[in-house]
């Protein structure tokens, strides 16, 4: 039990709470415990501390930051190498820059400047005011620069389904109506008004007519079936 406190203590930080991080390390070392064999020539104490070890920086990386840090061994290892190395560097005199610092934890450069960004940067709740003085939070202002995958889905779904309804419904109009929905609604260049007037021989009143009440037909067709669909 001392063991675990005393490696809390040094494993400890600001973000980290000191209870949460012994509980931890309680947890290693009963596993330690199950796992020891005496037959090996070592004191208990030698083989649980790695254990201990284990489950208090486990629980460092989880619980460092809301995002989570040291995803992949190389992380972890910079994670728990860096701060203390550059402290070193800068007891000595030497500047701690990213080449030097890579080369001693053996890992390359940009691993080791991105992982140095995250260590060094604060995070920013989105739920907090975009201002002093304004009722928006942060968050309100950022915006997905493309649509979300439900949005996708349903866009496609409310095609298909006015696709399907338009075959439906041309399959029930004959003779003029049946060209003049063709000409209108089928074409990438569809005639204007005037035209289909001049073609059937009406005016272009009469075709704005038609072309209203067939609309209005087809709205009604649809309502039902894209009002399921959301």
């Amino acid at each position: 039990m001392g063991l675990v406190h005393r490696l809390a203590r040094t494993h400890g930080g600001d973000n980290v709470d000191h209870d949460d991080l012994v509980q931890e390390g309680l947890v290693g070392l009963l596993k330690g415990i199950r796992r020891f064999d005496s037959a090996i020539g070592a004191r208990l104490s030698t083989y649980v501390v790695w254990w201990i070890r284990a489950y208090q920086y486990s629980y460092i990386i989880k619980n460092h930051r809301l995002v989570r840090l040291g995803t992949t061994q190389t992380q972890r290892r910079l994670f728990f190498g860096l701060r203390g190395l550059r402290a070193r560097f800068l007891a000595c005199g030497l500047e701690p820059t990213d080449e030097r610092m890579a080369a001693h934890l053996g890992a390359n450069t940009d691993e080791v400047r991105q992982m140095a960004e995250r260590l060094d940067s604060r995070e920013l709740s989105l739920d907090v005011p975009a201002h002093d003085d304004s009722p928006e939070s942060f968050g309100a202002g950022i915006r997905a620069s493309s649509p979300l995958p439900e949005q996708l889905a349903m866009a496609h779904e409310s095609e298909r389904i006015v696709g399907q309804e338009c075959d439906r419904f041309r399959a029930t109009l004959t003779g003029r109506k049946r060209e003049l929905f063709d000409a209108r609604w089928r074409h990438d260049e569809p005639p204007t008004l005037q035209a289909l007037g001049d073609r059937f021989g009406v005016s272009r009143e009469r075709i704005r007519q038609i072309e209203r009440s067939m609309l209005n037909e087809l709205r009604r067709r649809l309502e039902p079936r894209l009002a399921l669909a959301v």
